[in-house]
């Protein structure tokens, strides 16, 4: 071969290989930084919202376990009692507490927010009498949480817990309470998307709220199942849904009721910045590649020409 061409050979090989060998370097490391810096948002996230949702719960059993006593102490004034506490915090729409088999043994609802919201009192009790299954486990002494939303036109959350832990645990209480509190933490933070999954994998909170009212679980979502099998109360790992879509997610139990916090990012939209400079860099490389192919061209010229 003339010495033009095997110095154009050998000044491309060079050259391809050193410039493509640092573009694929520098877009791994972007990509494992990128991954890095996401698990640790989703974590500082969850364990955030986390906090957030178990102080609200623990603040709704709080008020409820107060306001029941003093029900219990003196029945005569039940309605009373509870108003002041409707007054307080809208977002209550009953408190009962039940016997075994789900006997009232006191039952108050806020008759505000059913003419607030044209609820009738009927649709009420006829969900108290159809949740005798769902609440079983907290005459065990368990807490339960789980989405009342399909029963109504807003975002409910039902909560059953024994009336004392150490004393008498066949007697429940059963509150109905919005979920505004709660579905305003769970708004879409750029790519991140957060939910709150109960026990079953029921859906309690969602950045739309179209899915809390609609009663949906997620069992099928590989990260519920990993979180409702962990021994531990987080973890984090890719996986892939139904559709066939890589996600980067991570969960955090909070401890109460089997309720955890669930963060995902679409992988895809992860990579998509290292994935454009991938590209801008391959076309550097055409250009560089072009550019030197006519300057060692015309400089092999010049050598092999007497």
């Amino acid at each position: 071969f003339p010495i033009r061409f095997k110095l154009l050979l050998i000044i491309s090989f060079v050259l391809l290989v050193s410039v493509s060998g640092v573009i694929f370097l520098a877009s791994y490391f972007f990509r494992k930084d990128s991954e890095g810096v996401v698990k640790e948002n989703n974590i500082k996230i969850n364990d955030i919202l986390a906090l957030k949702v178990k102080s609200d719960l623990q603040s709704i059993r709080q008020d409820v376990h107060i306001t029941s006593a003093g029900i219990i102490r003196n029945p005569g004034v039940s309605k009373v009692i509870a108003k002041e506490l409707f007054d307080v915090d809208q977002s209550f729409i009953l408190i009962g507490a039940y016997g075994p088999g789900m006997t009232p043994k006191f039952e108050v609802l806020n008759e505000d927010f059913l003419q607030n919201f044209d609820y009738q009192k009927s649709e009420i009790h006829n969900l108290m009498g159809t949740i005798k299954e769902k609440v079983k486990k907290a005459y065990s002494g368990s807490t339960v949480i789980w989405n009342a939303s399909p029963y109504f036109r807003h975002p409910m959350l039902c909560l059953a817990f024994p009336l004392s832990e150490s004393k008498d645990t066949q007697t429940i209480l059963v509150t109905l309470v919005k979920l505004d509190r709660l579905l305003s933490a769970f708004q879409t933070s750029g790519t991140t998307e957060t939910f709150l999954i109960g026990e079953d994998g029921s859906v309690l909170a969602h950045p739309d709220a179209k899915i809390v009212l609609s009663g949906s679980k997620l069992n099928d979502l590989p990260i519920v199942e990993k979180m409702k099998k962990s021994l531990v109360d987080n973890g984090q790992f890719r996986y892939e849904n139904k559709e066939g879509v890589y996600y980067l997610g991570s969960f955090k139990k909070l401890g109460i009721g089997g309720v955890g916090v669930i963060s995902q990012v679409e992988e895809e939209k992860v990579f998509q910045a290292g994935n454009d400079i991938q590209k801008r860099n391959m076309y550097l490389l055409v250009i560089f590649l072009a550019l030197a192919f006519i300057v060692v061209y015309i400089f092999a010229k010049s050598l092999s020409t007497p």
